[in-house]
């Protein structure tokens, strides 16, 4: 990053990105979730859910890919 002000910026959106990914596996009771899901979740911080499509073959992450996948 080239200031502080964009580091900054760039720790928030990591910060609510695993907030996210937490609040869906805390509703999930920490089984996991499915690619589509984790998708859902972290583009509700871009209020861009209606924008966005998704398709393909349900694929059920553990909890650890959920967070892990979440902050990428």
């Amino acid at each position: 990053t080239s200031t502080p002000e964009a580091f900054l910026e760039q720790v928030r959106e990591r910060i609510m990105a695993l907030s996210e990914s937490h609040d869906l596996l805390v509703n999930a009771e920490w089984r996991g979730a499915t690619v589509g899901e984790l998708i859902q979740a972290q583009l509700k911080a871009f209020a861009a859910q209606s924008r966005v499509s998704t398709a393909g073959p349900m694929v059920i992450l553990q909890p650890n890919a959920v967070q892990y996948l979440g902050i990428a």
